[in-house]
């Protein structure tokens, strides 16, 4: 009962929180640009999409929170395919070392590793007749009218979260329209 304000991915809506999505961000294999078999263009993008298949070949590295567990099942569920889970870490740093030196692949969003598809650390691919995405949601309290301390700090934060998808070129869409 002491937040005002939180921020969370892939929520339901329930009777005690109000959840608005902030972003819907499409979802990636990550990889390391040197083990990637196929052309990868300016952006850090592979040219090509991989195939659903293939991805249940491929070794994976993921967090082991519910929102990875989440996409996890997600993906078993839509297209019957187990994933290849060969390590699980709660670090996103440890998780784009292990995937920059080729020991594995990660599924993530592309702003959880935009610095590093600048620097050409890690590449994106698409994932083939895949409408896998991950949504961030400000979540509050139903039972708490927020102040102006919250609405300003909810305003600044959709704010910055405009301006970082729209100077980084983040692949999501921002919800609603920034504010500021």
């Amino acid at each position: 009962g002491r937040m005002d304000i939180g921020c969370v991915y892939d929520a339901f809506e329930s009777a005690t929180y109000t959840l608005e999505p902030l972003i819907d961000e499409e979802v990636f294999l990550v990889t390391a640009p040197d083990i990637w078999d196929g052309a990868i263009d300016e952006h850090g993008i592979a040219e090509e999409a991989l195939g659903i298949a293939r991805l249940a070949e491929l070794p994976l590295v993921m967090t082991s929170s519910r929102g990875a567990q989440a996409l996890h099942q997600k993906v078993g569920n839509a297209y019957g395919i187990q994933l290849n889970v060969v390590a699980t870490l709660n670090s996103l740093p440890q998780i784009v070392e292990m995937v920059s030196r080729g020991s594995a692949f990660a599924v993530l969003g592309h702003g959880a590793v935009h610095r590093q598809v600048s620097q050409k650390r890690l590449a994106l691919v698409r994932i083939e007749n895949s409408a896998l995405s991950r949504t961030a949601y400000l979540v509050r309290r139903r039972s708490r009218h927020p102040s102006t301390a919250v609405s300003i700090v909810e305003n600044l934060a959709r704010s910055i979260l405009f301006e970082t998808v729209d100077r980084y070129g983040i692949q999501g869409a921002v919800a609603g329209p920034a504010s500021g």
